[in-house]
């Protein structure tokens, strides 16, 4: 397991995990919610997320990016 620390959002706001070749995001009960493509992924669990995809974390954005291994 490694961690991505980004100075602004709240001290464990989301968390990422690959599991069986996928990549998925949850929300860990953050005030400022974190997003996917624009929609809100508070209280939804897991989410799976795909290359391109746009996740929004506290005011920081990032793309998705998967390399093949």
């Amino acid at each position: 397991m490694s961690s991505i620390m980004l100075m602004y959002p709240e001290r464990k706001h989301a968390r990422m995990r690959v599991m069986k070749n996928r990549v998925f995001i949850e929300d860990l009960g953050s005030t400022n919610s974190t997003s996917v493509n624009g929609q809100s992924i508070e209280e939804k669990g897991l989410v799976s997320i795909d290359s391109g995809d746009q996740i929004i974390i506290g005011s920081v954005v990032m793309n998705l990016r998967v390399l093949s291994a």
